[in-house]
């Protein structure tokens, strides 16, 4: 079994689990929020003109800075490895392939396949609900206010990808050593608590994508000095994911 074969079958899993389905809560928030914000509800106001890019960033933006998309995805993601593991899939899967590191990326990549159909998704329904129950309101209709507004959506948008990356890497890690439940409440824990402690020590703020989100949105940093930083995180990122594959190297899959 070659590794494109591991990573089809792993996505295809990825998609048929029960688990994976809690992808499709991503809609609910700007689905509450158009409903809401069409039926004159205090609990949701906007302030000036907004695009549909606008609105489906702002949306990523909330579930991120609220914590549900990185406990989302903690909790994928331990079902990924550590169900498998404990339930003795992930030994057939050795039976198939000999080969423990298509395995291990495989698996991993699925991962991050699940994070890119929830974006998708999640922009995809923004939009449409955008259209749907705010444009309405709006003076003046726009898909995106110029490339500006593009830039900076999609460079904000990466950041919390990114930090989303960095909560399933160091999961994944933590799979590899711990039973499947304490994965999940540790990683719970570092997505909700994480953030703040590292704002908390100047120091390290800057190993917070959020902080570094937040110099951005006060023009404090340029869009090339996020992606300088996208690439620092992600390389930080690679680290508990390699030590994961040291650890599924030399376990006996049992």
């Amino acid at each position: 079994m070659n590794f494109i074969l591991a990573l089809r079958m792993e996505c295809y899993k990825a998609i048929r689990r029960k688990t994976s389905k809690l992808c499709f809560l991503f809609i609910a928030l700007p689905l509450f929020y158009g409903i809401a914000f069409a039926n004159s509800s205090q609990a949701v106001t906007l302030e000036g003109e907004i695009s549909a890019i606008g609105f489906a960033s702002s949306c990523w933006a909330l579930l991120g800075l609220t914590g549900f998309a990185e406990v989302l995805f903690v909790i994928l993601a331990s079902n990924y490895f550590g169900k498998e593991k404990e339930d003795g899939q992930i030994k057939n899967l050795m039976l198939k392939n000999h080969n423990r590191n298509q395995v291990y990326f495989a698996k991993y990549l699925s991962v991050l396949f699940s994070v890119a159909v929830s974006y998708i998704l999640m922009y995809i329904s923004a939009i449409c609900i955008y259209y749907a129950y705010i444009a309405a309101s709006m003076a003046d209709i726009q898909f995106c206010f110029g490339i500006e507004e593009f830039i900076w959506s999609i460079t904000s948008d990466m950041l919390m990808l990114i930090w989303i990356i960095m909560m399933i890497s160091t999961v994944t890690m933590f799979c590899m050593y711990c039973k499947r439940f304490f994965c999940i409440i540790v990683g719970t824990v570092i997505s909700l608590l994480g953030s703040s402690v590292l704002q908390s020590v100047p120091i390290i703020a800057f190993a917070d994508p959020f902080y570094v989100l937040n110099l951005y949105n006060e023009v404090e940093i340029s869009t090339t000095g996020v992606w300088i930083y996208c690439v620092v995180y992600l390389a930080v990122s690679a680290i508990p994911v390699w030590v994961g594959l040291r650890k599924f190297q030399r376990s006996c899959i049992k």
